[in-house]
């Protein structure tokens, strides 16, 4: 996605230095649509009408906010906020002047935090834990065995769109690219550890789009992976870096039904807590789905709660 947006962007700029005169360029991938931008013939372009993204078009897609672009960022940052280690990138980067050593701590920089420990994540046990991450099993889509339900589940299923909720939850997204090298940067003297998220590691995995042998994958996400203003009453209680209090990544839903509690803050015990609030650009689906009948609310709980993950038989 990012890429695509980039190639945009980069297009209307060559288009304006090539035509003499201002160009303006819709942003969109894979039927979402991140603003515009406008280009000039001195080859500067205006970012400001881009939306739930940032000026450079990267998609981060990890984090409540939407702050990490790869899944080696966010376990690296996870391995520091929630187990106190650090790599060996940071510890660099601080001794480098590259990284303000603020949040680490206030140690020399081969022992920034102070813990007498100097080596705690070397390179290499950062690649096998975003391999181990990377070949997880997706969740799945569990509608109810009870023929009863199952109506009720197939009528919330459509409801989910008609209220709204999949012009942000976008259902499925496709991937073209299965393939992730677990290292980064690659090194070009080192042998790559390619994963393919769509063969390897634990089942299920993503369906491919089309039988054959070429084809591309479908992510049953449940989400645009798009920036968005969720509203006064879920903003934190400051920005995260250039990123507003009332701004949040669309929430990927799958797998919501062994999340609770629900919400950045785990505010919400229900499902039907966490969409009543819901603010911003939500309001409109939100108060579609509080205007329903509660038979037709339930349905749409139902499905969402289908949104699960295959159970599995442990051997104690």
């Amino acid at each position: 996605m990012s890429a695509e947006l980039q190639a945009q962007a980069a297009g209307a700029r060559e288009r304006a230095k090539a035509e003499g005169h201002r160009v303006e360029q819709a942003l969109t991938t894979k039927g979402i649509s991140f603003g515009r931008i406008t280009a000039d013939a001195d080859g500067t372009i205006d970012h400001g009408s881009v939306e739930g993204v940032d000026p450079d078009l990267t998609i981060r897609p990890f984090g409540w906010k939407g702050h990490q672009a790869t899944l080696r960022d966010i376990a690296e940052e996870s391995l520091h906020i929630h187990q106190g280690l650090l790599s060996n990138r940071i510890q660099l980067a601080v001794r480098d002047g590259t990284l303000d050593p603020g949040p680490y701590g206030k140690g020399p920089w081969y022992d920034v935090d102070e813990d007498g420990v100097s080596l705690e994540i070397d390179p290499g046990m950062l690649t096998t834990v975003v391999g181990y991450l990377a070949q997880l099993e997706v969740p799945v889509i569990r509608p109810p065995r009870d023929p009863g339900l199952l109506d009720v589940w197939a009528a919330g299923r459509s409801r989910f769109d008609e209220i709204g909720c999949a012009g942000c939850h976008t259902p499925t997204l496709e991937l073209e690219d299965t393939k992730l090298d677990a290292r980064q940067p690659a090194e070009p003297d080192r042998a790559a550890f390619i994963i393919d998220v769509a063969k390897d590691g634990d089942g299920p995995k993503i369906e491919p789009k089309y039988a054959g042998y070429v084809t591309s994958y479908l992510v049953p996400l449940f989400s645009d992976l798009k920036r968005h203003d969720m509203g006064a009453a879920l903003a934190t209680p400051a920005p995260q870096g250039t990123i507003p209090a009332r701004v949040f990544l669309t929430r990927p839903l799958w797998g919501l039904a062994e999340t609770a509690p629900y919400l950045h803050d785990g505010r919400a015990p229900t499902v039907h807590d966490a969409i009543v609030l819901h603010g911003g650009e939500a309001t409109r689906a939100r108060d579609a789905y509080l205007a329903l009948d509660e038979p037709a609310r339930a349905s749409v709980r139902v499905f969402l709660t289908s949104l699960s993950r295959e159970p599995k038989l442990f051997v104690p």
